[in-house]
């Protein structure tokens, strides 16, 4: 019994660490609710509104289980690699997200920070889709999927289920009329259907930062 009292205290402690550099708004504090007290649930397609935080979300998401899991390898794919860097690695708001402590590398030619306790955070783009056939994520993040490569997810799903890694796919929907469209409409609905995914739509108006007069004009 004291062997699980004292993981339930160091997986408190790390999310008080990790809390103290970022707060969600309500609404990203709801889905994150539904993915983390549910643990049969492994997929999350999260539907939002433009400006509703997502890349801090995302952040979080791939911190929370580096921190978490030692020996994790976690990845973060935006449609195209050089899309990828300038969303979240430029700016360094993955590199600088999370407690400085933690972090043991960073590699700005791999995009890549390593933790202390081994785990990673890699960064790329669904153009780069033939060097992840054979890779084996602990957790993976594709943010607007809506715009990914038709082959990538073909190649990464396998990957996925060798570790039951946790996904978040994320982003605004297409345009009817865009060359994925059915893409997005075939994940949406295989992820609505299966007991282990969940499908939420979020709007722009959950953060409370973007105006009222904005939204209105938008």
């Amino acid at each position: 019994m004291s062997n699980v009292n004292d993981s339930d205290l160091k997986y408190l402690e790390i999310l008080e660490e990790l809390h103290k550099t970022w707060k969600p708004h309500a609404g990203q504090l709801h889905v994150g609710k539904q993915f983390y007290n549910n643990s049969e649930i492994m997929t999350i397609f999260l539907q939002n509104g433009r400006k509703w935080g997502k890349s801090e979300f995302v952040i979080y998401f791939l911190w929370r289980h580096a921190m978490m899991n030692p020996g994790s390898s976690c990845y973060y794919f935006a449609p195209l690699a050089k899309q990828a860097k300038e969303i979240v690695w430029a700016e360094r708001r993955l590199q600088n997200f999370g407690p400085r402590s933690w972090i043991s590398k960073i590699d700005n030619n791999e995009m890549r920070v390593t933790f202390t306790n081994g785990s990673f955070i890699k960064v790329d783009g669904s153009d780069s889709y033939e060097a992840y056939r054979g890779t084996q994520p602990s957790c993976a993040v594709y943010d607007e999927f809506k715009d990914f490569h038709p082959q990538f997810h073909e190649g990464m799903s396998p990957n996925l289920a060798v570790k039951k890694a946790p996904l978040l796919i994320i982003g605004t929907p297409p345009r009817v009329d865009a060359r994925n469209f059915q893409q997005y409409i075939q994940m949406a609905d295989e992820c609505k259907a299966r007991a282990d995914s969940l499908f939420m739509c979020r709007p722009t108006s959950d953060n409370p930062v973007i105006s009222a007069e904005w939204l209105n004009s938008e």
